[in-house]
């Protein structure tokens, strides 16, 4: 069970090494296991020729050589810089008429340019690419991958690495040699992974992109409760109010709820979420926000925590409290069957 976590954790993510392991327990599957990587450290961007700052990408993975087509050599006898540009200028936009005529040809360029930059590790600066299109994957620091939304499509990516190179074949040669339904999947995919939404702080509203973000689901009926329903890791973040405000929104209001302490609240939460395949409407990006959200959206500081009796030093890697966890769980319908927080 752990090393498909790990594995799953790492697809299409550059297989980053796991240093932190956290058993957590889970009353939905028993056992929850969260993977940690370090963070990997800024890289100063270095300066082509022309003294311009090109954007670092990730290595390709260690003992594997990509293909490389052969390229044209540079009719450069006598010619000077000026010329240089100004032949170079021309070819490029004969080039672009004869791809914008070709639209095949066209979609194999974007998806190869997509597929190096986000899958194969390589090829992000401007001026190791025919094509000026820059791109980069959604990689929120200490983010964490969810299985069944941004996992999935990290896994499909990882397999169609593995695809490429087995084929042998430079990234252009096997994209075009893909069948047409192939090749719009891998598009789809390479698209949705480079969608960043996220918004760092209320301060922060992203309007455009959240009128982007909306017309998007809208156009593919985006639905989250399709494929998750709130989890632990999202609803421990959330104070005791927010959680409670959830329940009555989701229908499963019940005054003995306020008497769970917080980590029997969340996990009561999660259960009743996916009992009625229900999520936020935050999440949403069609459907209008709900009140709670309005609130704090933090876990309510030393206050909530003295009241809720969480407060500790042992908190675990990710922010999640470490009470609750030992030899056995009190379930949060035992903890209101019982008519006290449990000990």
């Amino acid at each position: 069970m752990i090393r498909a976590k790990i594995a799953r954790d790492q697809a299409g993510a550059g297989s980053r090494v796991v240093t932190v392991l956290v058993l957590w327990p889970s009353l939905r599957a028993g056992v929850e296991v969260r993977c940690y990587a370090p963070i990997e450290p800024e890289v100063e961007p270095a300066e082509d020729q022309d003294g311009e700052a090109d954007q670092t990408v990730p290595a390709l993975a260690p003992g594997y050589s990509p293909p490389v087509a052969a390229a044209p050599s540079p009719d450069i006898e006598g010619i000077n810089h000026v010329l240089h540009a100004a032949r170079t200028d021309v070819a490029t936009r004969g080039l672009i008429r004869a791809v914008a005529d070709d639209p095949r040809t066209a979609l194999t360029a974007l998806i190869a340019r997509l597929f190096t930059v986000l899958v194969a590790g390589g090829g992000d600066a401007r001026s190791e690419s025919a094509l000026a299109i820059t791109v980069s994957p959604f990689a929120p620091a200490g983010g964490r991958v969810i299985e069944s939304l941004d996992g999935d499509v990290r896994e499909r990516l990882d397999g169609r690495r593995g695809v490429w190179e087995a084929s042998g074949e430079t990234v252009i040669a096997w994209v075009h040699s893909l069948a047409h339904d192939d090749r719009m999947a891998l598009l789809a995919e390479l698209t949705a992974v480079s969608l960043d939404l996220r918004e760092e702080r209320t301060t922060l509203i992203r309007r455009a992109a959240r009128a982007e973000a909306a017309e998007l689901a809208v156009l593919c009926r985006a639905e989250i409760t399709r494929h998750w329903t709130p989890d632990a890791p999202f609803l421990q973040p959330h104070s005791k109010p927010l959680l409670l405000g959830m329940l009555a929104d989701m229908g499963a209001a019940d005054d003995r709820a306020g008497a769970l302490k917080k980590t029997e609240l969340v996990d009561w939460v999660a259960e009743q979420a996916a009992a009625r395949v229900w999520a936020p409407a935050s999440l949403s990006w069609t459907a209008s926000s709900a009140p709670y959200e309005n609130g704090d959206e933090t876990d309510g500081g030393a206050g909530d925590e003295a009241r809720d009796d969480e407060a500790g030093d042992g908190d675990p890697p990710g922010g999640e409290r470490a009470d609750g966890a030992g030899a056995f769980v009190v379930t949060p319908a035992g903890a209101v069957a019982l008519g006290h927080p449990a000990a």
